[in-house]
């Protein structure tokens, strides 16, 4: 199998693909985990970086 550095020559998706590996491996490739993190990341930021999803009413 290819290391993430060998399936492309793009730098942008080697360092995405890179930090993507680093917080799975980081959370035990948990998405709640890495998710709660973001969050709490971004309220201590005190800027938005994760918007919540746009949810449709229900049709009655």
């Amino acid at each position: 199998m290819k290391t993430i550095e060998e399936q492309t020559t793009d730098e942008v998706l080697k360092e995405t693909r890179r930090i993507k590996e680093t917080l799975g491996q980081r959370f035990d490739f948990d998405i709640d985990r890495i998710i709660d993190s973001a969050i709490e990341n971004q309220n201590k930021s005190g800027r938005t970086i994760l918007l919540p999803p746009e949810t449709k009413a229900a049709s009655s």
